[in-house]
Formats: C-alpha cells, sequence, structure tokens
C-alpha cells in the first residue's frame, strides 16, 4: 500500500511524539514506510502501522528499549572517542604544547600575586565553553532547522561537558586537598602558607591548568569533526 500525505503526516506525529532521539525517528519512519509498501491495503491505517511496529520492534515498548540502547552504545562510542584524543596529547608532537602550558602557568603563578586567581578564572571559562557549544547546537537545531528533536550524539556531547563542571566542583577539590596534603608532610613543610608558595603546589597547580586545557581542546576537536562529518552527509 502506498499511504497518503495525510497518512504520512499522521505517522510523522505519532513517532515523533514516541520517539526521543532524531536517529531513531528518522530509522523507524523509513523502516516503516518502507514496509507499508509490502503490505495490502486496509480501511485502518493505524492498525497497518501498529502491525509493523508489532512484527517489525516487539511493540512500542521495544521502540523505547532500541532507543535506550542506541544511546548507550553511541555513549560508548563518544566516550571511547574522547579518551582516545584526549591521551593524544600526551604524545609528541602535542605534548610539546602542554609542556609550554604548563612552564607559562607555573611561570604566572610564580611572578604574579593572582596567578591563582587567573588560572582559576580561566579554568571556570573553560568549563563553559563546552556548555555554550552545546546550547547553541540545541538553539540551532530548533530555530534554524525547526526541529525540537535531540540528537543522541549532542546527547553524548552533552554528557562530557558536564562531566568537566562535576568533577571540577565535586571531586577536583577533594583530590588536589588529599594530594596537597600528601605533598605537604612528604616534603616536610613547615606551614600550608609555605606549601602554597614551594615548586610542588606550583607545578600541580599548573599541571591540573594542563588537564583542563586537554579536556576544552578534545572537546573542540571531537565538535568540529562532527560538524565536519554532518557537513559531508548533507552533500551527498
Amino acid at each position: 500500500m502506498t499511504p497518503t500525505p495525510e497518512e504520512k503526516l499522521w505517522l510523522r506525529d505519532y513517532l515523533y511524539e514516541a520517539l526521543s532521539y532524531r536517529e531513531t525517528f528518522d530509522e523507524v519512519y523509513d523502516h516503516i514506510l518502507l514496509a507499508l509498501e509490502h503490505e495490502p491495503a486496509q480501511p485502518f491505517f493505524e492498525s497497518t502501522v501498529y502491525k509493523i511496529i508489532d512484527e517489525d520492534f516487539g511493540g512500542s515498548i521495544n521502540l523505547l528499549n532500541m532507543e535506550v540502547e542506541c544511546e548507550r552504545t553511541t555513549r560508548k562510542e563518544i566516550n571511547a572517542q574522547y579518551w582516545h584524543t584526549f591521551f593524544s596529547w600526551a604524545k609528541p608532537p602535542r605534548v610539546i604544547f602542554i609542556l609550554l602550558v604548563i612552564g607559562a602557568t607555573y611561570f604566572i603563578r610564580v611572578k604574579t600575586l593572582t596567578g591563582a586567581v587567573i588560572m582559576l578564572v580561566v579554568m571556570l571559562l573553560i568549563g563553559f565553553v563546552p556548555l555554550i557549544t552545546v546550547a547553541v547546537r540545541k538553539l540551532t537545531v530548533r530555530f534554524v532547522n525547526h526541529d525540537k528533536k535531540t540528537s543522541i550524539r549532542d546527547s553524548a556531547f552533552k554528557w562530557l561537558a558536564y562531566w568537566y563542571i562535576i568533577i571540577a566542583i565535586f571531586a577536583g577539590r577533594t583530590i588536589t586537598r588529599i594530594i596537597d596534603f600528601c605533598l605537604r608532610h612528604l616534603f616536610k613543610y613547615p606551614s600550608a602558607d609555605v606549601y602554597q608558595k614551594s615548586f610542588p603546589k606550583h607545578l600541580l597547580s599548573s599541571f591540573f591548568f594542563a588537564i583542563a586545557i586537554i579536556h576544552m581542546l578534545t572537546l573542540i576537536e571531537l565538535f568540529r569533526h562532527e560538524y565536519k562529518t554532518k557537513m559531508i552527509k548533507a552533500k551527498h
């Protein structure tokens, strides 16, 4: 059977409400349209659609399970890409840039009284750059492309952006205090003030600053690769 424009519109509206992500919506919509070509004409179009969903997807509940599985798989894939790119900064020639960042931030902390404040502000800005990027992508989809559906990949990228904020706020401070405590007693500094001006403390702060820089550069690289991939697909 060949669905009418009204039936296609009903199918789009039904799937749009039933599914959360753009990729699964497109996949299921195209699959049902293809399956309808092999179905005989029926008096009730909706019944034929429900039949295809039951036979090919195991019912509407399994459509949701399929989305959950797709989201889990996509998140694992993007996480793997993130860590591969992240650790690539520890290899030549990129590691040279990171060493320069550590050296520069160490020099700023030692030579400038406000160096620690400057680094804190920059790290906060680094954390907000990915969030701003995610927001821009979401606004572009909604107001430029006129589509409210979220991409599975955007959802995974959003988690990576939030991950930095969560770690920096809740875990980073605790980890830093533990390392500070160990270094202070390992090198037997007489007071916390003396330790704050010491070489290990400046080096540690510079190292964490470099980690934040790597995180931002990694996300930018992943976002850029994602954008190029979408442009190539659009041309085809």
